[in-house]
């Protein structure tokens, strides 16, 4: 017999750990409900769920470098293809919301199903609604791998109950193609976000939400794919809809205009990327406020097209506001501060300015020490402008002596 109060009763318990950050409790208060919900199944239901219902690993922990390298790359530009120490590299394309690929539509704890429907069928809503749970309990841990098999399980049981055309089914099965994106699968990734697409263009129409949130998905797919003209055409997509359907000043026009600058930058479009960061850049101080890490962000981005343009009058006072914002917010020593300090020094540089450049390449270089992921190469790179920075300098001022910064020059190992 299904005991549905003593199983709500288990995911309020486990939404309220989650909300108050005890995620290890709130997993085993999920895995407690999946258990009473899936023994009482009945048994042509419960074979029909059986290869995937296991117990949900532990997450996989990953190291506090790399969690912030991740949240570097979805921040902000793809890097300049362009030669060192001259102009520095740019950051990576800005995604999603302080986008994290694995959109929701639906809120992190989902409510159980009160469907009028046989006690069976019940039970499988309310089955699907604690898988979904424990999947993005362990996707905002970034434990991908473990919630990949979950939302296998879960898509599997709503195209068997509701139809593959669902809005529900449609939407996890946005969030497994999201979640494969993550863990860097990209083949299967694309196959359903396609799918995905298809569907939602039959269900929702052509110029919905939903197909305008699946087509920025595959924008960021085929962007990281090195397929700059498809992306450029989901993005595009994407952003005729959003215009149509959203307000001038709202903050997902900022996010895909953002998008699109990125691969007309790497098109070498610059013209056609300016207006669209200008245009982000201006909603986000609106909608945000200037000193907004979004806000940053933008900044850095429309400041790193203006260097690449040679535009160094216009783009050093908006590096320097963005490196303004990311130390009042993250500290002087945040890995994220490396591709502004770079490009500061890198224009510094290209105007003579050696002294300034040696502080800035220094500071790259102590930033770039502590940073656990960083490859040999990547910081004698960084070691040859400063090193490049050091020598104009000296010819100046041969004969005064220079009080130089003291660097670590120590790489560190893996």
């Amino acid at each position: 017999m299904l005991d549905t109060i003593a199983i709500d009763q288990l995911v309020v318990r486990a939404a309220s750990c989650m909300a108050s950050g005890d995620y290890d409790r709130a997993r085993l208060l999920f895995r407690r409900a999946f258990e009473l919900t899936r023994k009482a199944l009945k048994p042509e239901f419960a074979a029909a769920t059986n290869p995937l219902a296991r117990t949900v690993p532990l997450p996989r922990q990953q190291s506090k470098a790399s969690l912030e390298l991740a949240d570097i790359r979805h921040q902000c530009l793809p890097p300049a293809q362009v030669r060192r120490p001259q102009v520095a590299s740019a950051q990576h394309l800005c995604q999603r919301q302080d986008r994290k690929r694995c959109r929701s539509v639906e809120p992190p704890i989902v409510a159980r199903g009160r469907r009028s429907t046989g006690k069976s069928q019940r039970a499988g809503l309310n089955l699907i609604t604690d898988l979904l749970n424990q999947a993005r309990l362990l996707e905002s841990e970034r434990c991908f791998v473990d919630a990949e098999p979950l939302l296998r399980q879960v898509l599997m049981l709503q195209e068997n109950l509701l139809g593959a055309s669902n809005p529900d089914a449609t939407a996890t099965l946005n969030q497994l193609a999201s979640c494969l994106h993550n863990q860097g699968k990209y083949r299967q990734a694309d196959e359903l976000f396609r799918q995905s697409l298809t569907i939602r263009q039959a269900s929702f129409g052509e110029e919905s939400k939903e197909v305008a949130d699946t087509a920025n998905d595959l924008g960021t797919l085929h962007y990281e794919l090195g397929s700059y003209r498809e992306a450029a055409a989901y993005f595009a997509r994407c952003l005729t809809i959003r215009e149509s359907l959203l307000a001038s000043d709202h903050a997902e026009l900022a996010e895909v205009m953002n998008n699109l600058a990125a691969v007309h930058f790497q098109l070498g479009q610059y013209g056609q990327a300016e207006p669209l960061l200008r245009r982000a850049l201006s909603i986000r101080e609106t909608s945000l406020g200037p000193d907004h890490l979004t806000v940053a962000s933008s900044l850095h981005n429309l400041a790193v097209l203006l260097f690449t343009l040679h535009r160094h009058e216009e783009s050093e006072p908006l590096f320097l506001r963005a490196l303004s914002i990311e130390e009042t917010i993250l500290g002087p020593s945040h890995p994220r501060l490396v591709s502004t300090l770079d490009h500061l020094g890198a224009l510094n540089m290209s105007r003579g300015s050696y002294r300034a450049a040696v502080s800035f390449y220094s500071r790259v270089l102590q930033i770039e020490t502590q940073m656990e992921s960083l490859t040999e190469s990547g910081q004698g790179s960084t070691l040859e402008n400063y090193t490049a920075a050091l020598r104009k300098l000296s010819c100046e001022q041969e004969s005064t002596p220079l009080a130089l910064p003291a660097v670590d020059l120590a790489v560190p190992t893996a």
